[in-house]
């Protein structure tokens, strides 16, 4: 009997943890209306400003796209890791959707049709001057296809960057093969604008060349002379580091982040900022200002104009503008196991009545969206009103909201027990019959 107890109990704590009653019957939660229900979902993507995923429902796999659903007879049964990490694989050409097929073998439909021939493999699937351009693998064979035609053979190279569009042209770096050591030399490819000419090569001067970004339709890579690494930005090269991190464009400038010695600094149409210990990934502009986030002995600061932003904390920020001006997150440690959070924001605490946050707040028009929780209910707060808190002590979290096309969508998963027994019989976890299912909401 104890053990009859013990396994109904916790069957109805994990459903009652997992559950999340998210919806009325009729399909709409206030702002918002039920897209649909599936078994799974991947990533939540906006193209278009068309909200758009991949899905999973009775073994079948599907796209959905501005609320239709497709595209099964191009798919064999992939399982739910697979779905999370196909999100990379579907794009938008001159408003149609081009994605990869994944049958037995890869490969690509653009406007409903069969575009390409079939690979082992397709990756980093791009639009480069309104063509789809991707890397193919084929029988350890690589290539760039372009416009569906193979346009480089990698005999004698190890691919490096998929493709990348710089003013119209398709670029993409690569691995010379050498007899010596170090036995690959990195050099970048860029589309010739001489007619009769495919590609011109750039970075052979240097030890190495790889990393191939558009910065301002500029072609911008990183490349290596001796011990030290710099930024090449059209074809005039930056101050030798260390080290280069990330490279962006801000503002129709260069910026990216370099190491000296021990230490960091950001670097900005070719100034560079004070030095810290380390920077984060992400930079923020407020009325043409620069932000980001930089490490100084112990404490996260965040940095606009040079200037950090006291007290500091001792987490990573969350960071957010809104109307011109910049957000983050509070963390107050409690004791060691617990935190207090809160969004600071144009001088005030925003959510101190809740017990925590729970995925990063976002942006929408002029309109803040974050998941927050009281005790065991989750809840999403949007534009300082609550969404859909009906109660349910045991909601399981979102943490997936979205800006598609100016409108916040989110994705709510629940599990239910589809078992034979009744509850109160159950004496063997095996006999455990759960169903999950997710639903994707999206703002009317």
């Amino acid at each position: 009997m104890k053990n009859k107890i013990f396994i109904a109990t916790f069957l109805i704590l994990i459903l009652s943890f997992l559950s999340v009653s998210c919806t009325k019957d009729e399909g709409y939660t206030g702002k918002f209306y039920k897209v649909g229900t599936y078994d799974f979902v991947g990533p939540l993507m906006d193209i278009g400003d068309k909200l758009t995923f991949i899905a999973k429902r009775d073994g079948n796999v599907f796209i959905v796209h501005n609320g239709k659903e497709f595209g099964e007879e191009y798919f064999k049964e992939l399982d739910n890791e697979q779905l999370i990490y196909y999100g990379s694989d579907i794009i938008d050409i001159k408003g149609k959707l081009a994605f990869v097929a994944n049958k037995e073998k890869k490969f690509l439909i653009y406007d409903g049709k069969k575009v390409s021939k079939e690979y082992d493999d397709i990756k980093y699937l791009t639009k480069v001057g309104n063509k789809p351009a991707f890397l193919a693998v084929d029988s350890s064979k690589y290539f760039i296809v372009y416009d569906n035609n193979e346009v480089f053979n990698f005999d004698g190279y190890i691919y490096g960057d998929g493709p990348v569009e710089i003013d119209n042209r398709l670029a993409f770096s690569a691995a010379k093969e050498l007899k010596v050591e170090p036995y690959y030399k990195g050099i970048i490819f860029y589309e010739s604008e001489k007619q009769g000419k495919d590609f011109d090569i750039f970075g052979e001067e240097y030890d190495d060349s790889t990393r191939v970004f558009n910065v301002n339709d500029k072609l911008t890579f990183v490349a290596k002379e001796g011990d030290k690494q710099l930024v090449v930005h059209n074809s005039v090269e930056g101050k030798k580091y260390d080290e280069i991190g990330w490279i962006e464009e801000i503002n129709g400038k260069l910026a990216y982040s370099a190491r000296i010695g021990e230490e960091w600094v950001f670097v900005f149409d070719n100034k560079e900022g004070e030095k810290y210990d380390a920077l984060g990934y992400e930079t923020y502009t407020i009325n043409d200002e620069v932000a980001y986030i930089a490490k100084k002995a112990g404490k996260w600061f965040i940095i606009i104009n040079d200037k950090p932003l006291e007290p500091g904390s001792d987490y990573y920020p969350t960071v957010f503008v809104l109307n011109n001006k910049i957000g983050f997150i509070e963390e107050t440690p409690i004791n060691v196991y617990s935190s207090e959070f809160a969004i600071v924001y144009d001088n005030k605490k925003i959510g101190t009545e809740y017990n925590g946050m729970l995925a990063f707040p976002i942006v929408i028009g002029d309109k803040l969206a974050y998941e927050v929780f009281t005790g065991f209910e989750s809840f999403i707060v949007y534009d300082n009103k609550e969404v859909d808190r009906d109660g349910n002590q045991f909601k399981m979290p979102s943490q997936n909201l979205k800006n598609i096309g100016g409108k916040l969508t989110y994705k709510s998963t629940k599990m239910e027990y589809i078992g034979e027994k009744p509850i109160e019989d159950i004496t063997d976890l095996k006999d455990i019959n759960i169903k999950q299912t997710t639903s994707v909401f999206m703002e009317k």
